[in-house]
């Protein structure tokens, strides 16, 4: 599950933020910099495409909306969100503000209790937030100095069964024990605030016929436990979602996927999608230019699901939200920051709309993914896969598809913080 590296990617970064978090409008979890130009400005690649659109060198496109600002990015979201729940965009503001902030104070008492601390969340029954962080045993004193120091309300609650990196480690033996069983595909979860494992498994080969109290009654014992459910299906688990953020993705001219992000890797930038897309070209939203962008490296594994792509023109800290909202990139969540209850937006081709949902699970391992983050239901389209998933103008990931789990289909998005874990890259600020 990686947990041990999660405690130590918080301790690194979060002495290194917290001095920079007042002064940022979306507070919290959140890696800020430089920006960076293109080392292929003004390149051109020769040579003759699939795609019946030529190549010509970099250009003004006319047609480019114009940049939003940080407080529209986020007031837009907040509209979507709240027509979504049926609350008002007013209320949905303060929560988002809230999550910033509550987003701040996650990674410091993950790094500062890694023993103790058992999850974080944020209940989802109203707009305006009810956060909650529990511990295993009583809570450190200090836990609400800090809390008021960041001026985040959250309830501290005591006497959890596990910490989160027990809880962890118990979903990824329950991961090692169903696929020994010989399931091909198996999705496991924590819910936090219940203090529970939810697994989903593919009926093994050859046992097909069996029953699922057949099935768990071949499992060890300690899998029995009340508070791990697991449900057998007949598959697939998984289902993926067949420079600009938010653009076309092409395989030799057809429109197979969305890009991400734009990143930078090794020195040389380029452009984000999901891992399964295996594209070679980019299309301008702005006018319909289609050129090249040669694949470079691709993950699909316990870091999620992305790859990387150079182009021949330059690559812009910037992506599309929705078709005509284009917005520069500032900011991104660490993973740590990313909790249960959390509101996220996503954007693709496919669907042409900015679609927002609220998280249900972090740190999943859906069938041979890891770390991925679900959403609490289904939305976004094949053709979406690869687009941006954000807040305001805060990256969070790139849209993979959809995890079965529990009896239900989540929307899964690869987190952009593992982005250099996965494939070395690293996304580009303004």
């Amino acid at each position: 599950m990686g947990n041990e590296k999660r405690i130590g990617r918080a301790g690194f970064r979060a002495a290194v933020l917290v001095a920079v978090f007042g002064a940022l409008l979306y507070a919290g979890l959140v890696v800020a910099s430089e920006r960076r130009t293109s080392a292929k400005d003004g390149a051109e690649r020769s040579g003759q495409l699939a795609d019946p659109f030529q190549e010509v060198g970099d250009h003004l496109a006319p047609n480019t909306p114009a940049l939003i600002s940080q407080e529209d990015a986020l007031v837009a979201d907040a509209q979507i969100i709240a027509d979504t729940n049926g609350w008002s965009q007013a209320d949905t503001l303060v929560r988002l503000k809230h999550q910033a902030k509550f987003s701040q104070l996650v990674p410091r008492l993950t790094q500062d209790y890694p023993a103790t601390f058992a999850g974080s969340w944020t209940s989802t029954d109203k707009a305006l937030p009810d956060s909650f962080v529990r511990f295993k045993g009583p809570v450190p004193p200090e836990a609400k100095a800090l809390a008021d120091s960041i001026g985040v309300r959250v309830n501290l609650n005591s006497d959890a069964n596990y910490s989160s990196l027990e809880m962890g480690d118990r979903a990824a033996r329950l991961q090692t024990e169903l696929t020994a069983l010989g399931s091909p595909e198996v999705a496991t979860a924590v819910l936090v605030a219940e203090q529970r494992i939810v697994a989903t498994a593919v009926k093994p080969a050859g046992l097909e016929g069996l029953s699922a109290e057949a099935l768990l009654a071949r499992l060890p014992s300690w899998t029995a436990a009340d508070d791990i459910s697991i449900d057998f299906i007949d598959g697939p688990l998984n289902r993926p979602a067949h420079t600009y953020g938010g653009a076309w993705m092409r395989y030799n001219g057809s429109r197979t996927c969305t890009s991400g992000f734009t990143a930078v890797r090794q020195g040389v930038t380029g452009v984000t999608t999901a891992g399964h897309c295996t594209d070679n070209q980019y299309e301008q939203p702005s006018d319909g230019l289609v050129y090249s962008a040669p694949f470079v490296i691709q993950h699909q594994g316990s870091w999620g699901d992305v790859e990387f792509h150079t182009s021949t023109h330059s690559e812009y800290a910037r992506f599309y939200a929705n078709v005509n909202d284009f917005r520069s990139v500032h900011l991104m969540f660490l993973a740590e920051g990313i909790s249960a209850g959390d509101s996220m937006c996503g954007f693709g081709r496919k669907t042409l709309g900015e679609r927002c949902g609220t998280v249900w699970a972090t740190y999943v391992t859906c069938g041979s993914l890891g770390h991925m983050v679900l959403m609490v239901t289904s939305f976004m389209a094949s053709g979406d896969s690869g687009g941006p998933f954000f807040l305001g103008t805060t990256a969070a990931g790139d849209f993979q598809g959809w995890c079965t789990i529990g009896g239900t289909s989540h929307t899964e998005f690869s987190v952009a913080d593992y982005f250099d874990e996965a494939i070395g890259a690293t996304l580009l600020f303004e």
